[in-house]
């Protein structure tokens, strides 16, 4: 019983680690695609650097949050805007995602 206590703080501070973590890469994410857009509207130049580096932090981010948010019990949702619509505009929603789906698989095969 000692040994699963000392396993779930464990655990929890992993939590907190892995969260603090993600939280810091998305404000490092933030400023760099920031400093991207000055770096292109203001200089009219662009950094390769800078925007490889931006996504292969977003992609650890993601690595790195993602279990937190499972050991927390949550997932990662992508449907926050269309749960809240009226049933009618849900199935039109539903039935046109599905007709892009196929179209998408249709263009695969044809191409």
């Amino acid at each position: 019983m000692v040994l699963l206590r000392l396993f779930r703080r464990l655990v929890d501070q992993l939590e907190v680690a892995l969260t603090a973590t993600g939280a810091l890469l998305l404000a490092v994410v933030v400023v760099l695609a920031g400093s991207e857009i000055v770096l292109r509207a203001v200089f009219r130049a662009s950094s390769i650097e800078v925007v490889t580096l931006s996504t292969q932090l977003a992609v650890l981010m993601i690595f790195i949050g993602y279990p937190a948010l499972i050991a927390g019990g949550r997932d990662i949702q992508m449907d926050y805007v269309y749960r809240r619509l009226p049933r009618p505009m849900q199935r039109v929603i539903s039935v046109l995602t599905e007709i892009a789906i196929l179209g998408f698989f249709v263009l695969l095969v044809v191409k």
